[in-house]
């Protein structure tokens, strides 16, 4: 294999690493999201509030 193949599939390697490790801080911060949005469904809920947790999740939150 030439080097400038290997230099090539080395940049390739190291973007594909970059983009899965964005992938999974993006699903960490969604889950994290998520589980606020339901604790705050659960005290809506305990606190005799209309909302519920299906209300919340059908919210889009950015």
């Amino acid at each position: 294999m030439s080097r400038e193949v290997f230099e090539q599939l080395s940049r390739l390697t190291e973007t594909v690493l970059s983009q899965q490790r964005t992938i999974e801080s993006m699903q960490e911060q969604n889950k994290k999201t998520l589980a606020r949005q339901e604790n705050v469904a659960r005290c809506a809920h305990a606190s005799g509030s209309d909302i519920s947790t299906s209300d919340i999740k059908s919210t889009n939150i950015k």
